[in-house]
């Protein structure tokens, strides 16, 4: 017979099997999202896949390479300040996405969009990472990036996560916009500055 110390055992491990079963099941599915329909459309929605996606037009730094090194600064963020075990989930979770998104670069590289169809690749960009961050939240992670500093708000000033969540990406999107006005101005700029003078 088993003792009820054999099966709390039995019931932790298998708690933390299902959680980190949906966190690489949630990942997998906000990967193929971000990879597949975000990146080669150039659509930047904020958050950390947002700017990396800016990033890969403007520099020579690769997409997965930029979120690689920006989930891990907000990793070491949220160890800080949430805790151990919400920055070993995350971790987790940050650590799979970069591998995956790694991964598709070597294996499936895309030179444009999957279709010629803007709004279907939109809806698929914004679907998919959306259910996968439902899922992480339900068995308590996230994707790491710009949700460790909602949950984080969510912590210290007990204000939902999506609200949270909002804050900082309209920030961002706001630095974006600019960001991109100033390149585009530059670059119109320096266009009248190469036009022969009659």
């Amino acid at each position: 017979m088993e003792t009820s110390a054999e099966m709390t055992l039995r019931e932790k491990v298998m708690k933390y099997v299902k959680q980190y079963v949906l966190i690489t099941l949630s990942i997998s599915i906000m990967s193929v999202g971000v990879y597949f329909f975000k990146f080669p459309n150039n659509f930047v929605f904020g958050g950390v896949t947002g700017t990396a996606a800016l990033v890969a037009k403007l520099t020579p730094m690769s997409a997965s390479a930029f979120s690689s090194a920006a989930n891990l600064v907000l990793l070491v963020v949220g160890l800080i300040v949430l805790g151990k075990e919400f920055a070993m989930t995350t971790g987790y979770a940050t650590f799979v996405m970069s591998v995956e998104l790694m991964v598709f670069e070597k294996i499936c590289p895309l030179s444009g969009p999957l279709s010629d169809q803007p709004m279907l690749d939109l809806l698929f960009a914004i679907a998919l990472p959306a259910i996968a961050s439902a899922l992480l939240f339900n068995v308590g992670a996230s994707s790491g990036g710009t949700d460790i500093i909602a949950k984080w708000l969510y912590k210290k000033r007990d204000i939902a996560v999506g609200t949270t969540g909002f804050d900082p990406q309209y920030l961002q999107h706001s630095i974006h916009f600019q960001f991109l006005n100033l390149t585009y101005l530059k670059s119109q700029s320096q266009l009248n500055d190469n036009v022969p003078k009659s």
